[in-house]
């Protein structure tokens, strides 16, 4: 249902339909426990078993990137966005 009223206390007779009040308290604990243990748990509640798989996933990357191979010594050449020659034109 839409009704259409104007209200004195927003802009333009708006009124607030979607985000509510922000709480930052949540961000500020998940970046709490990032700090302390280094690992990013990526949903709520954060729980120990959370916890637990997030430090799991991060000791296997660790592993895994000291596995690969190291990146050549040369880097490779420039390339053009646009697939123009970037090269100076012979006269």
């Amino acid at each position: 249902m839409h009704v259409e009223t104007m209200d004195r206390e927003g802009p333009y007779g708006a009124k607030e339909a979607g985000e509510g009040p922000l709480n930052p308290i949540i961000p500020a604990i998940a970046n709490a426990v990032y700090d302390a243990i280094g690992a990013r748990v990526e949903s709520t509640p954060i729980t120990p078993d959370k916890i637990a798989r997030a430090l799991k996933e991060q000791q296997r990357r660790l592993v895994a990137s000291s596995a690969a191979p190291p990146p050549s010594a040369q880097p490779e050449p420039a390339r053009a966005a646009s697939g123009v020659s970037q090269e100076a034109p012979t006269l």
